[in-house]
């Protein structure tokens, strides 16, 4: 590898003229020997100068697999590379939809001088299975030092309580970094990363930032997840932090019908527990709007009369509950899978680690199903920049508005100026002003442009 010419990322660029221009591209083919050597032949050599952004698809032979990771890691030095494997792309995405798994392999190259690396293993939280409610979450027995602290100094607990990372701690390479010093995040990580979400959040709240959770790969690599970086990791995270201010991001919503009209959220909702809608108790809301009966839900059901209403709506159907913050917003604060209810509490549980007190004031029942409607973020030209894509493995071209056809040669498509990887259970995202939140939409896509 050392004695190969340092073109550096020439290679990777349809620019030359820009030799120190950000770049990225994605290669996609049913044919593991074909995609390999088309990345081999945009990485001949890496210029020290700059990043290396990676995904590459689990779905890949292991001998493939395995070749791609010791290119890229002979060829790279340690502090200048981070990547994860991710699932492999929607069929839907390239043309004809082929019955095989589409392999990816998406690689970017960012200007040492405009970004930083970093790696963390700052905690999340612990999984939860069906309703978490503040108080009664047992956040005292890990980290209760920092939290007593934290009483200590402030004197009130309000801000202490659902809190991974109460010392609002960022990864080390981030440490020395202004607030406003940082235009853009992108993350790899594993399925915690709240406390990760919760110091960056804090610290640089400006900042646009994207992300998604590396596939499961026991079987591919022996790990959980696969992250690299400087290592190779299962656990924690590592990312790409941007300091040139040219970002905006995009997140596009898709194969959501609405049920019914759009619900004030009138009792108390805390942890991922929503009580009351529209004055009503919330299950019996959701059960009539699924059942579509015009009538109000009554006062005083009996127990048989509530058994008989639950068991018309089926197991195997998704829904989800999006959040808004007004009656009028496009597109919502947070969506997320409705996990259980009970129509007696009145409860519904939303599969969010989000704290849902004081979040929104209205609500929207969605179900789920096939369809080329979507809710979007204002669309913006992005085609003289790089696009940086987490997209669901159930996603279609109608989800990912602002990508283009891929051109096609030799068994392999291209997407040039785009970094295109999978999510497999959900991306997240963050716009400035606002916190991370993860999105688990089946059919949806998030999009940092980088002009």
């Amino acid at each position: 590898m050392a004695s190969l010419a340092r073109v550096g990322v020439r290679r990777l660029c349809t620019r030359p003229e820009r030799v120190n221009a950000e770049c990225a591209v994605t290669f996609a083919s049913c044919d593991a020997d074909a995609l390999v050597p088309a990345v081999f032949d945009r990485l001949r050599a890496w210029n020290d100068d700059h990043i290396l952004l990676f995904a590459l698809s689990k779905s890949l032979p292991r001998t493939a697999l395995g070749q791609l990771v010791s290119h890229i890691t002979a060829s790279v030095p340690p502090h200048a590379r981070v990547g994860m494997l991710a699932p492999a792309l929607s069929p839907a995405l390239v043309p004809d939809a082929p019955s095989k798994p589409v392999h990816a392999a998406a690689l970017a190259a960012v200007p040492a001088e405009n970004a930083v690396t970093f790696r963390s293993t700052i905690r999340g939280a612990p999984r939860i299975a069906v309703g978490r409610w503040t108080m009664q979450k047992d956040l005292w027995q890990m980290g209760t030092e920092l939290r007593a602290d934290g009483l200590d100094r402030t004197g009130e607990w309000t801000s202490l309580w659902g809190r991974e990372n109460a010392e609002e701690h960022v990864p080390e390479s981030l440490a020395a970094l202004q607030a406003d010093e940082l235009d853009a995040l992108l993350v790899c990580t594993d399925p915690r990363p709240e406390g990760l979400w919760e110091g960056l959040d804090a610290r640089f709240p400006h900042a646009h930032l994207i992300g998604a959770t590396a596939a499961l790969t026991p079987f591919e690599t022996g790990r959980e997840h696969t992250m690299l970086g400087a290592g190779v990791y299962e656990n924690g995270a590592v990312g790409l932090a941007w300091r040139r201010p040219t970002s905006h991001l995009a997140r596009t919503l898709g194969g959501l019908v609405p049920l019914g009209p759009r619900l004030v959220v009138t009792g108390s909702a805390r942890g991922n527990i929503v009580s009351s809608l529209n004055d009503h108790n919330a299950a019996q809301q959701f059960l009539h709007l699924v059942l579509q009966r015009r009538a109000a839900p009554r006062e005083h059901l009996d127990a048989a009369q509530l058994r008989a209403l639950s068991s018309n709506v089926r197991r195997d159907d998704d829904f989800f509950l999006g959040l808004y913050a007004s009656e009028t917003d496009s597109m919502p604060l947070l969506v997320a899978r409705i996990q259980a209810g009970h129509p007696v509490r009145g409860t519904l549980g939303l599969d969010t680690e989000t704290e849902l007190e004081g979040l929104a004031r209205y609500a929207q029942v969605f179900r789920t199903k096939p369809h080329d409607d979507v809710l979007t973020d204002t669309p913006r030209d992005a085609k003289s920049g790089v696009q940086y894509m987490w997209v669901t493995e159930n996603a279609a071209p109608a989800h990912v508005p602002l990508l283009a056809a891929p051109a096609a040669a030799g068994g392999v498509w291209t997407w040039e100026h785009t970094f295109l990887a999978s999510a497999e259970s959900s991306w997240f995202a963050r716009i400035p002003g606002t916190r991370t939140r993860a999105c688990a939409v089946p059919q949806s896509s998030v999009v940092l442009c980088r002009s």
